[in-house]
């Protein structure tokens, strides 16, 4: 799977990507992927291994991570997208979007005829 963060506020926020797992050291989770989009950043991406994730998105204020009054799945958002979740301030507010989408598939390696 693919992700970006897509950040609309000039504060710096974090996005982290967690998997379930009873050993894991934040009440049973273990962080897979962690994203800092700091003040000058609009977006970050990367790729992650197909399955079930919890992502939670936090701002910088006053040197504490805050994390935000408001999470959703995005009202508009594209059918091939797995997901689209927006954080912010209250519902109208879409500071920062996360999209999931399927990884990109591979290109067949060229025969050279």
């Amino acid at each position: 799977m693919r992700f970006e963060a897509v950040k609309q506020s000039g504060r710096t926020w974090r996005l982290m990507l967690m998997t379930f797992d009873p050993m894991g050291g934040h009440d049973g989770y273990t962080i897979v992927e962690s994203r800092d989009l700091r003040s000058a950043d609009t977006s970050g991406a990367g790729e992650l291994n197909a399955g079930r994730y919890f992502a939670v998105a936090q701002y910088l204020e006053g040197g504490e991570w805050i994390c935000p009054a408001y999470a959703q799945r995005s009202d508009n958002y594209n059918p091939s997208e797995i997901a689209s979740i927006c954080y912010g301030a209250e519902s109208e507010n879409c500071a920062v979007k996360l999209i999931v989408k399927p990884a990109m598939p591979q290109s067949a390696p060229s025969s050279g005829h």
